[in-house]
């Protein structure tokens, strides 16, 4: 099944998360879907999965954001998940937790740079790093409490 979700969620070459490296074994994560205000679909989360696991062992420090400005995450990709099947949904929340977990667990400091909203499983992303930096145009938000449904993505 494994071997199956990575195939599914790598066809393309398209670039929802670029990763810059700089100096001293600093590496930026760039949330990079402007046009859905960065939500989070399967390809950017196999992406930041692929960039945790290339960074794990070498980053001295991660940085989360957005590669437009006043922005963070907006939460789920809603259109992608309206298309999916229920074993979908289930194996994409599972995934995301997973790849959370992860940049959680890394050994090195990670922050997230807050530029706008961070919604949803957005908040959920950046609540997964050390230390959380905001502008004052940022939005933290559950937004799916207001529905009676618990986040996703571990955020509780």
């Amino acid at each position: 099944m494994l071997k199956f979700a990575r195939r599914y969620f790598t066809a393309t070459t398209e670039r929802h998360l670029s990763v810059d490296k700089l100096d001293n074994g600093l590496v930026v994560f760039n949330l990079n879907r402007e046009k859905s205000r960065n939500a989070l679909s399967r390809l950017m989360i196999t992406q930041l999965e692929e960039a945790i696991h290339d960074n794990f062992d070498t980053a001295k420090c991660v940085i989360v954001k957005s590669a437009a400005p006043g922005m963070f995450c907006a939460g789920a990709d809603l259109k992608e998940r309206k298309d999916m099947a229920e074993y979908e949904v289930r194996h994409f929340l599972r995934k995301m937790k997973l790849t959370f977990l992860l940049l959680e667990n890394m050994a090195c400091p990670t922050i997230s740079v807050i530029d706008g909203p961070a919604l949803g499983g957005g908040l959920e992303l950046s609540l997964c790093t050390d230390l959380r930096v905001a502008t004052k145009g940022a939005i933290l938000g559950l937004p799916e409490t207001s529905l009676a449904i618990i986040p996703g993505a571990g955020g509780t």
